[in-house]
Order: C-alpha cells, then structure tokens, then sequence
C-alpha cells in the first residue's frame, strides 16, 4: 500500500509539472505554423487609427453654389449709356443706347482737311442722350407721311430721344441750316415731338462717315469724309 501510495504522488507530481510547462510555451516545437503566428503578434505595432475627413460646411460659398455674384445695382436716378461708335469711317448706322434726358443748345457745321462736321451740343446732362445717325433713302419726319425735299442726294437721318430743343419757349437751335459746303448741303429738323428729335443731313453724294462722342460740354460730332 505504501509503494502504491507513493507511485500515485509521484504521477500527480509530473502531471502537474507537464501542465505547467505547456502554459509557459503556448507554441509546441514541432508547430512552426503557429509559433510564427504567435511571434508576429508579438513583433508587429498596431495600426494607427485613421483621421477622420474634415466635415464640408453646412453653407455653400458662392463659387461652389454657382451663382452669379449680384451685379452692384445703378443709383437711382444716375443716367445710363452704352455706345457702338465706330472709330473707322464706313456707311453702317452709328449708335447709343442711353436713359439720359437733355437739352440741345447748339449746332453748328464746319470744315477741315479732307472732312466736314456737324456738332450738336447738349446741356444739363454730361451723358449723351440716346441717338441714332445712319443712311435713309428718303427723308420722312414719320413712316406715313409724304417725303420732305432736302437738298442734296443723299441723306443722312440724325436722332435724338428725351431731347428738349427750347429755351424760354423757343429753339435753341436753327430748324433749316444750309453751310453751302461741298458736302454738307442742307440740315433740316424734320421732327420735333415729346422730347423726339430728328435732323435731316443732305450731302451732296453719299459719302462715308463717323461720329465722336465729346465732353465738357456734351457734344456728338459727326465727321463725313469728303469724296
């Protein structure tokens, strides 16, 4: 009994020394596999955590919305021009586009080197009113109405809106001018209604022209190149 006594405590004994040596050495030799995977979890650093992306704006700015940016809005009462004058001499209409209201004041016709020119001058405003200037075939102060003679052959038709033409209640400009010029012929207001001016300009032959726009004072000039 007490050799089998003893021969029990001696298996208890290495058993419990096996169980030990099994958890101090996870990984058994003879398991390469596994010994490598527990050596790289134990050589490898953990993963930093990613950033987080910045959060877009709840409000949109203008260039990523698209929107135009407002245009700054013109002063009340501020009077507005936008011109197509052309700098080169030619025979197509010359214009403006204009909310300006003036007063004419004067007209006058002159003569240079190799080129004739009609002035008319405006007070109370420093922008032009809206004008037109171009060829027409026949010379009419409205489209009903009969022609009105004008001397020359050719004509060139000259008008003005919000344009009042009096001073103290009478014109300030001549209604029928004649320079006797070699070109320039005959300018004749035609029409003279509501703040609507048209100017009949007879030329001797028709011939090129161009106008300029002037200040100080206001004034459209009309240059038309002699034959």
């Amino acid at each position: 009994m007490r050799v089998r006594a003893l021969l029990l405590t001696a298996v208890v004994a290495l058993a419990l020394a096996g169980c030990s040596r099994a958890a101090d050495n996870p990984a058994k030799p003879d398991d390469p596999a596994r010994a490598a995977a527990v050596e790289e979890t134990r050589t490898t650093p953990p993963s930093p955590s990613p950033t987080p992306s910045p959060t877009p704006s709840a409000t949109p700015s203008a260039s990523a919305s698209g929107s135009p940016s407002p245009r700054p809005s013109r002063s009340a009462g501020a009077p507005m021009a936008r011109s197509t004058p052309s700098k080169e001499f030619g025979r197509q209409p010359q214009q403006n586009y204009s909310d300006a209201a003036a007063r004419i004041v004067g007209l006058d016709v002159a003569r240079g080197t190799g080129v004739e020119t009609v002035t008319f001058t405006f007070a109370d405003t420093k922008v032009l009113p809206q004008y037109r200037v171009g060829y027409v075939d026949v010379v009419r102060a409205h489209p009903e109405d009969d022609p009105i003679a004008v001397e020359g052959t050719a004509f060139l038709d000259v008008s003005f809106s919000l344009t009042n033409p009096n001073i103290r209640g009478r014109l300030a400009v001549p209604p029928d001018l004649s320079p006797e010029q070699p070109t320039v012929r005959q300018i004749l207001l035609v029409r003279n209604l509501g703040g609507s001016l048209r100017f009949a300009v007879g030329l001797q032959t028709l011939a090129e022209f161009r106008v300029r726009e002037l200040k100080e004072p206001t004034r459209l000039v009309v240059e038309v190149r002699e034959p």
